[in-house]
């Protein structure tokens, strides 16, 4: 175990760098669990990557080792876009506005409305804006994990992999009034990423053959 990890840390510490970390300090960390988990927690400050990102038994079980590389340079792209901070700063807004709520009634019931605006909004096909966040980090990790392996194929079958060929799963969840709702679906996610894809491609950036 201790060899796969160093392993696993040598090719993150690759895509840090290749994202412009000129030191790092982020801790790979391989999880004994069973399912499809990877993750990461951390920023870029001053050019030092800082952090930790963990990857299951799940995950390295079932991806081929082009397919690991996608996961590891996804989180290591969440990393260095600082896409925890932009997180952190919504969540900590949301929960601010609910703690005053419940102090308040007339704050509580303009939480309520405001939760009943995103469900609206979701029903008529949008998303609020801290689940289009989400969603735009997860595709930017994505294109960017695409770009730093060029290899297109090995990004699309991970996630087909990741879903168990379920691609109407829902890739990422947000929460209104208790209830979780999709982000995107796998499909979705998988769609747009082809999108991007042949953008690029057709800008004469070659993304395809590892």
């Amino acid at each position: 175990m201790g060899g796969l990890r160093e392993d696993l840390q040598a090719r993150l510490e690759k895509f840090l760098r290749a994202l412009g970390a000129r030191e790092t300090i982020v801790e790979l960390k391989v999880i004994g669990e069973r399912r499809c988990l990877a993750g990461a927690q951390g920023m870029m400050i001053s050019g030092v990557a800082v952090g930790r990102v963990f990857v299951s038994l799940g995950i390295l079980s079932r991806l081929s080792r082009e397919e690991i590389d996608f996961v590891l340079a996804h989180e290591a792209a969440h990393i260095c876009l600082n896409h925890l901070p932009v997180r952190m700063l919504v969540d900590s807004l949301q929960g601010a506005i609910l703690a005053f709520g419940a102090r308040s009634p007339l704050a509580l019931s303009a939480a309520l409305l405001a939760e009943l605006a995103k469900l609206l909004k979701y029903k008529l096909g949008g998303l609020p804006a801290e689940a289009e966040i989400t969603r735009d980090q997860e595709l930017e990790a994505d294109i960017t994990a695409v770009i730093l392996t060029r290899n297109k194929e090995a990004a699309l079958s991970c996630l087909i992999k990741l879903a168990e060929g379920d691609l109407d799963r829902p890739s990422h969840l947000w929460e209104v009034l208790g209830a979780k709702l999709p982000v995107m679906t796998v499909r979705e996610r998988i769609g747009e990423l082809s999108r991007r894809v042949e953008a690029l491609e057709r800008m004469g950036v070659r993304l395809s053959g590892g």
